[in-house]
C-alpha cells in the first residue's frame, strides 16, 4: 500500500490505496480519491470559472458595520459575466434579508440594494449565487470574503430610579 500527497499551487490531490503488485511490468491497480481546495473561494462552495465578492459601494473595500433596514453593496466578479446573480444577507446559513435578483450582461460589477434586514448580527455575510442561464456549467455560489455587523439605528438606555 502506498500513499502519496502532492501539493500543487493551491490544490491538494490525495491519492491512496495503490498497489502495484509484482515488480517489473505488473498492472497498477488503484482507487483514487481527489480532494480539491482553493483558499480563494469562500468555505461554503466551489467555483467553476468566476469568483464573486461583495464590497462597500462608497469605499470599494470590505463591508463595514451596517444599520438595520436597507443598504447598498457592490457585487463584483473577476471577469465579465452574463446571467442571473442572487444575493442575500445571511447569518449561520439563514437569510436575514430579502433575496436580490439581478440580470448581468457582460458585466464585472453591479451596485445592489439588500432590503428588509430586520435582525441585528455580529457575523453577517453576503451569500451570492450565480447562474449563466446556459448549459456551460458556469454556475456557482460563494460567501462574501468578510463578515460584518448589523446594528440598530440607535440604542436606548432606560433609567429607573429606585
Amino acid at each position: 500500500m502506498k500513499k502519496f500527497i502532492i501539493f500543487l499551487l493551491f490544490f491538494t490531490f490525495a491519492f491512496s490505496k495503490c498497489d502495484n503488485g509484482l515488480l517489473g511490468g505488473a498492472t497498477l491497480d488503484c482507487e483514487i480519491s481527489i480532494i480539491i481546495t482553493d483558499p480563494h473561494i469562500a468555505p461554503c462552495c466551489e467555483s467553476i470559472k468566476h469568483k464573486f465578492d461583495a464590497v462597500d459601494v462608497d469605499k470599494e473595500e470590505n463591508i463595514t458595520t451596517k444599520i438595520l433596514g436597507d443598504f447598498d453593496v457592490t457585487i463584483k466578479t473577476d471577469q465579465n459575466f452574463s446571467g442571473t446573480v442572487y444575493a442575500v444577507v445571511q447569518e449561520n446559513d439563514i437569510n436575514i434579508s430579502d433575496v436580490n435578483v439581478t440580470s448581468w450582461n457582460e458585466e464585472r460589477e453591479k451596485n445592489i440594494t439588500l432590503k428588509n434586514i430586520t435582525k441585528v448580527s455580529k457575523k453577517a455575510y453576503i451569500y451570492i449565487k450565480w447562474d449563466d442561464n446556459t448549459s456551460n456549467d458556469d454556475d456557482g455560489e460563494a460567501n462574501s470574503s468578510d463578515d460584518f455587523a448589523i446594528r440598530p439605528d440607535k440604542f436606548m438606555w432606560k433609567y429607573h430610579q429606585i
